[in-house]
């Protein structure tokens, strides 16, 4: 189905994604205010894009408490003109001027966010005397705005979709236009170039009118008949969401998700916001005096208050229940091939682990391989994500000059868990060492940390979620140790460091033979290794932050075949729902692996 289809098949009920409001959200962010008022002509007044921007920003930061004011009237212009005969001659359309003063005074907005020029062409062909109007009615909005103390967001036009109406349009050369010009979208489009011009003097713009008409353009290629609008003027449901399109991804909000944990929810929280606007819009139109007949009046301001205030309530309670009830996703990220078969299947592990958690109801487990995701909206809404891969000074994290340092760390900053597996938990100190420490509790540093092949016996574990049904195991594997660890403490106890609580989950205490290598790289001994003979070091750890998330680092994963026992893939499991803060079963997370299992999905690489 095309987008824009499905946008239609879907309607606004897919414009809210529900998911906790902890997670990550779409590049861009809220603004900082408390009310924002929309003011335009019949296309804001009908509110299906300002609707369908609240119940995202409702659904993304339910603790967000944003008052969105629709303040949009029928007919109206920014330009103050109006055509001859308006409305069978019924009534002139209303200038904005003619209420802007009383709207700012009463509302005191924040923000306010402007949609014109529909109407302000009056739907004949471009005039130098009409532009002009348009632009000296423009800047005084804006002026007005800023003289209040408010910021001001201006939409450019809609578009002025001909095909569906062509046979009542008028040609050029008319004297009079009681049809529209069929060209009318020319004067659009040259409003918005003007008002996009606008930037360089600081104003901020986004531009509707492009993606409006890029959507329907898009969608005649394999409909050659499709339209937002069958009346050329005013979008459908799914042309409303184009409309917000532009200042949705400005506030970092997405309308129309991929899935929806919970679609008859979504389409009640929906109901709710609409209803709530609708009380009032009608509301302040009325205690703002407008002038355009046809417009019911509304209830009192705190009658229309306290109403909207109750719906309010009942939409983000909606959300909150939703996020508790939707399955938590977790992402593995595996890595490029490296190293002979058998060893660094990142590829294979993740789809393995993946298969473990498959018919679970709490989880949903997605997986990226080869590398860093070319689509990293992958990452939205993620409660966990989780490298398997090669690591050091190229390790995927560290690329791009640090940027994607930048945006994990933002992932933390909304209590996004973090896991790092085998090679994964090295980096280079001086790339994302303080990183590392705050995100996983500590990392593998070179010539610090050494990486030996031995057997480790694991036999008592710490009361922790990560645990539960795990049983002693010794198994061979490349366990790293004497990791660089927050705060330079040991790893070996549960520790309390620097706001975070640090627990140590495999622990066992090398004989003096391995601590005196070879290593893998580089060989070694080192003499501070050697130094600590007889001490327990931790080839496992977990941490919960002080931000809220949580983190752990596990060192094995070599040897793809060690997936195979039952209590190596247990552990790493159950961390992974830990990590997603999902409950870990009693018994741990039961699992069978089969030999043509464990075989599938194997890097094509040669033999050692």
């Amino acid at each position: 189905m095309s987008r824009a289809k499905s946008i239609l098949f879907l309607g606004l009920l897919a414009a809210i994604s529900i998911f906790h409001h902890s997670q990550l959200r779409a590049e861009g962010q809220l603004p900082a205010v408390k009310r924002i008022v929309f003011v335009g002509d019949s296309i804001t007044h009908a509110g299906g894009y300002v609707a369908a921007i609240e119940a995202a920003a409702i659904a993304n930061h339910p603790d967000r408490h944003i008052e969105f004011l629709n303040l949009g009237l029928p007919s109206e212009t920014v330009s103050g003109l109006s055509e001859p005969g308006h409305a069978g001659g019924q009534f002139p359309r209303p200038d904005l001027h003619e209420r802007l003063q009383r709207v700012l005074e009463q509302t005191k907005p924040d923000l306010v966010v402007a949609c014109y020029g529909m109407n302000d062409g009056i739907y004949y062909p471009q005039s130098d005397d009409r532009f002009d109007k348009f632009k000296s009615g423009m800047q005084r909005l804006h002026d007005a705005v800023v003289a209040r103390g408010a910021k001001i967001i201006h939409l450019t036009p809609a578009y002025f979709d001909a095909l569906p109406i062509r046979a009542r349009l008028l040609p050029a050369g008319k004297d009079e236009y009681l049809q529209p010009y069929e060209g009318y979208d020319d004067v659009l489009e040259a409003y918005a170039k003007w008002l996009l011009s606008k930037r360089a003097d600081g104003w901020e713009v986004f531009d509707v009118h492009a993606a409006m008409k890029d959507a329907v353009q898009r969608e005649r290629k394999s409909d050659p008949n499709f339209t937002f609008a069958n009346d050329g003027v005013h979008p459908n449901a799914a042309g409303q969401l184009i409309v917000a399109e532009p200042l949705a991804a400005a506030w970092g909000l997405k309308l129309n998700a991929s899935s929806l944990p919970n679609p008859s929810q979504a389409e009640s929280i929906l109901k709710l916001v609409a209803q709530k606007q609708q009380v009032l819009k009608l509301a302040w139109l009325t205690a703002t005096r407008h002038v355009r007949p046809g417009i019911a009046a509304g209830l009192p301001i705190e009658e229309a208050q306290a109403k909207a205030a109750e719906l309010d309530k009942q939409a983000r309670a909606l959300v909150l229940a939703a996020a508790t009830n939707a399955p938590k996703r977790i992402v593995l990220i595996a890595g490029k091939p490296s190293h002979p078969i058998g060893m660094h299947e990142f590829n294979a592990g993740v789809q393995l682990l993946s298969g473990c958690m498959q018919g679970r109801s709490d989880v949903k487990v997605e997986f990226v391989l080869n590398g860093w995701p070319k689509d990293e909206s992958i990452f939205e809404n993620a409660a966990a994500v989780i490298f398997y891969m090669d690591g050091g000074g190229n390790h995927e994290a560290v690329l791009e000059d640090g940027r994607r340092l930048k945006f994990i760390q933002k992932l933390t900053e909304k209590g996004v868990g973090i896991g790092c597996m085998h090679y994964a938990v090295e980096i280079v100190p001086n790339q994302a060492g303080k990183e590392f420490k705050r995100w996983i509790g500590g990392h593998y540093e070179n010539m610090f940390s050494c990486n030996p092949m031995w057997e480790p016996n694991f036999v008592q574990f710490p009361k922790h979620p990560i645990t539960n049904g795990v049983k002693p195991f010794a198994i061979k594997d490349e366990w790293y140790f004497n990791m660089r660890f927050v705060a330079d403490i040991v790893g070996n106890e549960p520790t309390k460091a620097e706001s975070m609580q640090f627990t140590p989950i495999l622990v066992a205490s090398p004989s003096d033979d391995v601590r005196d290598g070879p290593y893998v790289y580089p060989k070694g001994p080192y003499p501070h290794i050697e130094a600590n003979k007889g001490r327990a070091e931790a080839m496992m750890w977990a941490v919960e932050r002080p931000d809220g998330g949580r983190g752990f680092g596990f060192t094995g994963g070599h040897f793809h075949d060690n997936w195979g026992n039952d209590s190596f893939r247990k552990v790493v499991l159950n961390a992974m729902l830990w990590l997603a803060k999902v409950d870990v079963p009693t018994d741990g997370v039961e699992s069978k692996v089969t030999a043509e299992q464990l075989s599938a999905n194997l890097d094509p690489k040669a033999k050692k």
